[in-house]
């Protein structure tokens, strides 16, 4: 992914096709903020664009994920 986060093989779907998207969309926005290469920014957009699409997608992959978890209680009274 990147250098703080490594890839990671359990990373699949739209997991890994919003990080790849991502990715790309920092590149795209570093040179057109620091170079002023006109097409990178476009090309930012564009990005934003199917990021923008993906997210609600995913966010429902997380809750549906979330409620299947069962929460536990500890002995000194929090949830985990």
């Amino acid at each position: 992914m990147g250098k703080y986060v490594p890839d990671r093989e359990f990373i699949e779907g739209l997991e890994k096709q919003l990080r790849d998207l991502i990715d790309d969309y920092n590149y795209h926005i570093h040179m057109f903020e620091q170079k002023n290469i006109k097409k990178n920014g476009l090309e930012a957009r564009k990005l934003l664009r199917q990021i923008r699409a993906i997210i609600p997608k995913r966010v429902n992959q997380i809750l549906a994920r979330s409620r299947k978890i069962n929460h536990h209680q500890h002995e000194d009274g929090c949830l985990n």
